[in-house]
């Protein structure tokens, strides 16, 4: 079981059966068959209208 991103060799190409045995806490993307880290997502307060 893989549950540090740097135990993962990002050259090589992976498939959804290896992506669900990840346990590992940062936000990744597998797209055809590579790693790509997801950037943190932010929710940005509502400002209020009023002058």
């Amino acid at each position: 079981m893989i549950t540090d991103i740097n135990q993962l060799d990002l050259s090589k190409k992976y498939t959804y059966a290896d992506y669900i045995t990840w346990k590992f806490k940062e936000r990744v993307e597998l797209i055809k068959g590579r790693i790509l880290q997801m950037s943190p997502y932010f929710i940005k307060p509502l400002r209020s209208k009023e002058s």
